[in-house]
């Protein structure tokens, strides 16, 4: 970040403000979970820069989650936001835990308390929350549910939580968003290259952007040589089919099982020849010791 602001000769008082973030909130929350003892979980809520508007960002879920990850996360948001001249600030959050250990109910207890000890400092007027890995239009239903029991209880406080159910006041076509802007940038690329007329996809991550992506370029007729899910990949030279991968996937919460496919690990799926690889899961996973041989 500091080189860049070399590049943009940008002012050193302006620089040292967007260098650290304005708030850094850390939070224990003991839960109760379904054999009866306490877990406590850590968390946290980075506010980084309002100088434009409200605080801006979602909250995830990750057992390996830290404050350095999400401090970055945060200030990304008030650059992104900045740069499409939205009058929002950045900040992100985030929860130390594995989902994949956690009951359904145990998972709303989390994110209650999460909510609990985050209230004094998010609101319309304040900070923002949307989803971000391992949380969903659930988990914002959960938040804004608990959101208005503590504070005043009016509809315009449900502006607190975007990516909720459009139920209870989201917006239709928020949970593919990310997906489709994907799609958008994907059209223009395979416009502007000279690639093959028939192209070929790969997917690392089979989250809501990931999945989503999946059946945008299934639906348009694009063949998808693999996809992967935090287990592992599945992989087929002739094309996967994409909707009976995704049936799989959320009957059994994981894509290991499914037939008459090759299994690939995480890395193996990178380095795949095909024409597009988009990578849908957590950061960083293209690094300078895959850099060379990854073969889109």
């Amino acid at each position: 970040m500091k080189e860049v602001f070399k590049i943009m000769h940008l002012n050193r008082d302006a620089a040292s403000i967007l260098e650290r973030p304005n708030n850094i909130l850390k939070f224990n929350l003991p839960v109760r979970m379904d054999d009866g003892r306490i877990k406590v979980f850590k968390s946290y809520r980075i506010q980084h820069n309002n100088a434009r508007g409200p605080y801006k960002g979602g909250f995830r879920i990750s057992p390996n989650i830290h404050e350095a990850e999400v401090t970055a996360l945060a200030t990304l948001m008030s650059f992104k936001c900045s740069v499409v001249n939205i009058p929002l600030g950045g900040a992100k959050g985030g929860i130390k835990a594995d989902v994949r250990e956690l009951s359904l109910a145990e998972n709303e207890r989390l994110i209650r308390a999460y909510t609990r000890a985050v209230a004094p400092f998010i609101g319309v007027e304040k900070d923002s929350i949307g989803p971000d890995m391992n949380t969903n239009d659930q988990t914002m239903a959960w938040l804004v549910d608990e959101f208005m029991k503590i504070t005043t209880n009016t509809n315009r406080e449900k502006g607190t939580a975007t990516g909720k159910p459009v139920e209870i006041g989201g917006s239709l076509g928020r949970m593919n968003a990310t997906s489709k802007g994907g799609m958008y940038i994907i059209e223009e690329v395979l416009q502007g290259y000279s690639m093959s007329k028939d192209p070929t996809f790969v997917i690392q991550g089979f989250g809501n952007v990931g999945m989503n992506l999946a059946e945008i370029l299934h639906t348009k007729g694009f063949k998808i040589l693999a996809v992967s899910d935090v287990y592992g990949g599945i992989y087929s030279s002739k094309g996967l089919d994409i909707r009976s991968v995704i049936d799989y996937f959320q009957k059994n919460k994981t894509l290991n099982g499914f037939k008459d496919v090759e299994k690939i690990t995480n890395e193996e799926l990178l380095e795949l020849k095909c024409d597009i690889l988009a990578p849908c899961a957590i950061e960083d996973v293209i690094t300078e010791k895959n850099a060379d041989k990854i073969k889109s």
